[in-house]
């Protein structure tokens, strides 16, 4: 049973030099409560008080439940569970972004930018070229980097304070990983050369990304309007170049191996993959056993128009997509009415009224004309909420954590968190690349991270700006290493691509590797307090 205490209630006279007083109106841009004392009272009255930094608006309040606990075993038992927990909310962002975000967004793709005239021309051999450049663009970025993206979104707009020092970790951090680790990977697996246009303007393009978030952590330390609309203009222009880049490629009749991919070849050898090994195919199998049940569990819920029609599930949908809703934004037991019914109310009458409309306008075996696209938007919206709601309960977790092990949120969002998040980049971009379109994965492994920063920072911080909030943004040397080690993979790249005249070499990959552990040990010294700058 949690132990809780009014703060009023507390004995200041225990430690002279603090006071609970201290907690009101604090402009703690971070949960440290430790560093006032280590009295397990004040250390939850901190907590209890504080609840705007120490935790990250979620449903579960981990810190309050670990830190106010008054048996040692019982706190280790549940930080033993919010362990589990967490590996698996990061299982579940992978799944909820793989077979529902993502595929619902392919069918607006199609459906709203694909010429099925011009498509039969291309004899079914070669992805329709804008088809892929919107995918490049759009779905396998959103699709990968829904995890990065939505934790900065819950970050920032789920709590009064929002935990920017989180947000800009993560991104850092899955950015560092990707352009090193995940780079390195795709060299390794065998050299080649790239196409010099598409790989300088994602480098550049990244570059002056990094150098304009660098400039904003140093211009003040708050984050303000202009700031993430910035970034929402670069990619705007990023995205605009390549798209006359390809009008330009298309007039010259040079189909690029970046836009055009052999789907028959790319197929086929999807199909007829084998696992080297026992072990790989156990965890296959291990996959295959929690992923099933999930993806149908999360199917009541969210709306995938890759499914069949079925009106009983569009029926169950009236009532658990109208929830989900409510959940995420935690409007259950909102009233709107003084006096009044909660919103749930209002929400089970409308379903009904939903349903009904399902029933009588549209048959059990028949599918409706629109049905698709209206619910690709739908699922599109409803997986973006999970999402949102799962990435606040990773946040929750990483404060948790951060307190109890007396290191900064920050770091965990950059080693922990940006792994678990890099996962799908990994697993995506390595297996482009060992089926010979090495220049495609190593395009995603720049494309992946730029498009996570810009709309991860931009979409994050505007939204919380709209809501009114002030962001405060502690610059302290481990945010700095990591805006160092950033600039420097990418420039280290950009040096060797001319040095090798554009062919990545193993060379390339063992010194990424290397400048990412000389990342990891600056990042640990800093956080030891060894280092500061």
């Amino acid at each position: 049973m949690n132990a809780h205490w009014n703060i009023s209630q507390l004995d200041s006279s225990v430690l002279p030099t603090f006071s609970p007083d201290n907690f009101d109106n604090s402009e703690d841009v971070a949960c440290t409560p430790y560093a006032y004392t280590s009295d397990i009272k004040y250390v939850c009255a901190y907590v209890l008080n504080q609840t705007a930094i120490c935790e990250g608006g979620g449903y579960l309040a981990w810190t309050q439940y670990v830190v106010c606990q008054e048996s040692s075993a019982t706190a280790t038992i549940l930080i033993v569970l919010s362990l589990f927990w967490l590996f698996f909310l990061f299982f579940l962002l992978s799944l909820i972004a793989e077979e529902f975000f993502c595929k619902n967004i392919e069918v607006i793709v199609k459906k709203f930018n694909i010429s099925q005239n011009v498509a039969t021309k291309m004899n079914a051999l070669y992805l329709y070229p804008y088809k892929t450049l919107l995918i490049q663009l759009q779905i396998a970025p959103l699709g990968n980097g829904a995890p990065d993206i939505f934790t900065s979104i819950a970050s920032t707009i789920s709590t009064d304070r929002p935990q920017a020092g989180i947000a800009i970790s993560d991104l850092f951090g899955s950015g560092i990983f990707t352009v090193s680790i995940v780079f390195a990977i795709i060299i390794f697996i065998r050299p080649f050369t790239v196409k010099r246009i598409p790989m300088l303007r994602d480098l550049i393009f990244y570059i002056i990304s990094v150098c304009f978030l660098g400039f904003f952590m140093f211009y003040d330390s708050q984050i303000h309007i202009w700031q993430p609309i910035v970034f929402l203009c670069i990619y705007i222009c990023y995205a605009l170049i390549i798209i006359s880049g390809r009008k330009i490629v298309k007039k010259t009749n040079e189909v690029s191996t970046i836009f055009a991919i052999p789907v028959q070849v790319i197929n086929s050898k999807c199909e007829t993959q084998e696992y080297p090994s026992n072990f790989i195919g156990r965890l296959k199998r291990a996959y295959s056993v929690i992923h099933a049940p999930l993806t149908k569990i999360l199917s009541l819920v969210i709306p995938c128009a890759d499914n069949e029609w079925s009106q009983t599930f569009m029926v169950l949908h009236a009532f658990t997509a109208l929830l989900a809703v409510l959940v995420a934004f935690q409007w259950v037991n909102v009233v709107i009415i003084s006096d009044g019914p909660i919103l749930l109310m209002y929400s089970l009458v409308l379903s009904v009224i939903i349903s009904c409309f399902i029933i009588w306008f549209t048959k059990q075996n028949q599918e409706p004309k629109h049905y698709k696209i209206v619910i690709a938007f739908i699922g599109f919206i409803i997986a973006s909420l999970v999402i949102y709601l799962v990435a606040a309960e990773v946040v929750n977790l990483l404060i948790m954590l951060g307190v109890i092990l007396r290191i900064s949120p920050d770091i965990l969002a950059v080693t922990i968190l940006a792994w678990a998040n890099c996962i799908g980049d990994i697993v995506a971009d390595t297996s482009i690349a060992r089926k010979g379109f090495q220049r495609m994965a190593i395009s995603a492994a720049v494309g992946g991270p730029l498009f996570n920063l810009l709309i991860g920072f931009g979409l994050s911080f505007l939204l919380a700006k709209l809501q009114g909030k002030t962001i405060r943004l502690n610059v302290h040397t481990d945010m700095k290493i990591m805006l160092i080690a950033l600039l420097s993979s990418l420039f280290l790249s950009l040096v060797l691509l001319f040095v090798q005249h554009f062919r990545f070499k193993r060379f390339h990959g063992i010194l990424l590797i290397g400048l990412y552990l000389c990342f990891l040990i600056l990042v640990i010294l800093a956080e030891l307090k060894v280092l500061q700058f």
